[in-house]
Order: structure tokens, then C-alpha cells, then sequence
């Protein structure tokens, strides 16, 4: 679990990597993420590996977890910030999909996380067990009700 700049620094730095290899590794790599996203995407459908998977991989995905020392890991949470729709996308390229937590210190930590193999982007999950939330509406502005409340 970190904060949006722990994984948008590691994004930074992966790709400054990439970019000082050859061509044909950048061509080797750009073919494997294809297959990570597709990868992620397959999990969350309930799908098969799509085909060369395991080649990628064993190539280049695993070489990179091994390199992050995240070759164990589970899943990856981010919270106490949103995090960009390109980093999200770029770790799912990567087979290690992030997930969202959401939570506030007034309320002692986490109160909502996706699961590791049943989330969407953009939302921050499910609300964790014996956790009661709602959201409470604003009041009335001059032009209307704002749709947007308050989590409570």
C-alpha cells in the first residue's frame, strides 16, 4: 500500500528506463504490456490468459515485478490521494493492477477497498466490513441541489 508518488515514481522511473534501451527491447516490452493489459483484463472477466501471456511474462512482466521486489505481492492499494488514470493504466500494463482505498482519519483508517480480482477503475471499492456509509445530501445552492454530498 502507498500514496499516488511512491507508484507515479516508479512509473517515472521505469519509463526513463525503458527509453535508454534498444529499439528492440522497447519493441519486445511494448509487446508484453499488450498482453499484461490484456492479462488484468482476462482476470477480471473471468477469462483465460490470452495467448503468449506466459511468454511475456517470463520476459520481460516477472523480470520487472523481480526488479520492483514486488514479485510476491498480492495486490496494490493506493490511498490518501487520487491517482491519474495513466498510472493506473501503465501498472495494469504491467499485470500489477492498483486498487483504491478510501478512508479518513476522523474514522480510523480505511473504510471502503476494492478486492484484488473484482474492481472498476475509478471507484474506491466496496465498504469494509461492519463499516456503515452514507452519503449526506447538501443543501440547497442557487442553482439547485449539488449532486455531490458529503460521505459520512
Amino acid at each position: 500500500m502507498a500514496v499516488p508518488r511512491v507508484f507515479e515514481k516508479m512509473e517515472e522511473k521505469l519509463k526513463e528506463i525503458a527509453a535508454q534501451s534498444p529499439t528492440i527491447l522497447q519493441k519486445l516490452s511494448g509487446w508484453a504490456k499488450g498482453k499484461g493489459t490484456a492479462h488484468t483484463e482476462a482476470r477480471l472477466n473471468g477469462k483465460a490468459n490470452p495467448f503468449g501471456y506466459s511468454l511475456a511474462h517470463f520476459l520481460v512482466l516477472g523480470r520487472i515485478k523481480k526488479a520492483l521486489g514486488l514479485q510476491e505481492a498480492k495486490a496494490m492499494i493506493v490511498g490518501a490521494a487520487p491517482l491519474k488514470k495513466a498510472t493506473f493504466t501503465y501498472f495494469k500494463s504491467l499485470d500489477m493492477p492498483i486498487i483504491n482505498c478510501y478512508g479518513m482519519s476522523e474514522c480510523n483508517g480505511p473504510e471502503t477497498v476494492s478486492k484484488a480480482l473484482k474492481y472498476k477503475d475509478d471507484t474506491v471499492g466496496y465498504g469494509i466490513q461492519e463499516t456503515h456509509i452514507k452519503i449526506e445530501s447538501r443543501e440547497q445552492t442557487e442553482g439547485g441541489y449539488d449532486n455531490e454530498g458529503e460521505i459520512c
